[in-house]
This record gives C-alpha cells, sequence and structure tokens, in this order.
C-alpha cells in the first residue's frame, strides 16, 4: 500500500489515485453497501464520482471484489454500481482488461442479481467492442448463459450505440 500523503501535501491527481482511492474504493464497497438503500444509492454515486475523477483504475477492481462478496446484498450492489459505471462513462473510461478478467467469476456467483448484472455488463461491453472482445470471457460458460448474453447483445445492438452521459476530468481536459 503507497504511504499516505503528508500533512499539507498539495492533493494531485496521481496522489488521489494512487495513494486514496483504492483505500476509499475498498471502504465504500464493503463497509456503504451494507447499508440501507438510500446508503447504497449514495455509494453507487460516491464510486461513480471515483470513476468521474479519474480512479476507475482503483474502483473497477474494488466493485468486481464486492460482487464476490459472501453478502448478496453487497454483491449485487457491487454488480449494480458496475453497470451504473459503464452506462454513465462508457467502456473508454474504464480498464477493459481487469473488468474482462473479472467477468467470468461472475457468472458462476450463487447470487442471481450478480449473474443478470455480469451478463448485462458483458453484453453492453459487446455491443460497443464487438462480440469478439467478448469471447473469451464466454468460452468456459453454459450455453443458456451464451444464449442470453447474445440475447442481451442484441437488444443493447438494437437500442443504438451506448452514449456516455458522464465525462471523466481527463475527457473533459482533452
Amino acid at each position: 500500500m503507497p504511504a499516505a500523503p503528508r500533512a499539507g501535501a498539495r492533493l494531485t491527481p496521481s496522489l488521489f489515485s494512487h495513494s486514496i482511492a483504492p483505500d476509499l474504493a475498498s471502504v465504500v464497497v464493503k463497509k456503504a453497501f451494507k447499508g440501507r438503500p438510500a446508503t447504497a444509492a449514495r455509494a453507487t454515486e460516491a464510486v461513480l464520482l471515483l470513476v468521474g475523477a479519474g480512479a476507475c483504475d482503483a474502483a473497477v477492481p474494488a466493485l468486481l471484489a464486492g460482487a464476490g462478496d459472501r453478502l448478496p446484498k453487497v454483491a449485487g450492489a457491487a454488480v449494480g454500481a458496475l453497470v451504473a459505471a459503464l452506462e454513465a462513462f462508457g467502456p473508454a473510461a474504464l480498464p477493459l482488461p481487469a473488468l474482462l478478467a473479472g467477468l467470468p467469476p461472475l457468472y458462476a456467483s450463487k447470487a442471481g442479481p450478480v449473474r443478470d448484472g455480469a451478463k448485462k455488463v458483458t453484453a453492453l461491453l459487446a455491443a460497443c467492442l464487438g462480440r469478439g472482445a467478448v469471447a473469451p470471457c464466454l468460452v468456459r460458460a453454459g450455453d443458456a448463459l451464451a444464449k442470453d448474453v447474445a440475447a442481451l447483445t442484441d437488444a443493447a445492438l438494437a437500442a443504438g450505440p451506448l452514449v456516455p452521459t458522464r465525462r471523466t476530468k481527463a475527457q473533459e481536459a482533452a
């Protein structure tokens, strides 16, 4: 774990995303998603703010770790926040290798909302990046799962391209 910034140090985006954001994201996922629905909604917004601030390299792994939580409430909220981040910022703002590597374990989850959220994330990525980009995720998946993802992908393609509703700080600066 990187050292905490010293008192009086200027908080730069790099310092934020490397020293503060990983701890912040994991605490939000582990603690706030356990709360009441209003608290979980605020936690989802906090994760979206982290992604918007450029700390998606910290937020996405924390969400994937939260999706594997033993409490279905936390796991479902983590996957819901992942879907919300993908819909809000688009795939260009998220770390795709970590996201694609973290999807296959979610298909085997015992919690239905986690499996459904993983299917939705896979379908959105397939609609944006092409079916070939998510094919490695579905290699060991069952036929029923592949059919569900194909149907969701077709629906996403029919709805038109995914238009992000938010921009990250880096995208705004460019």
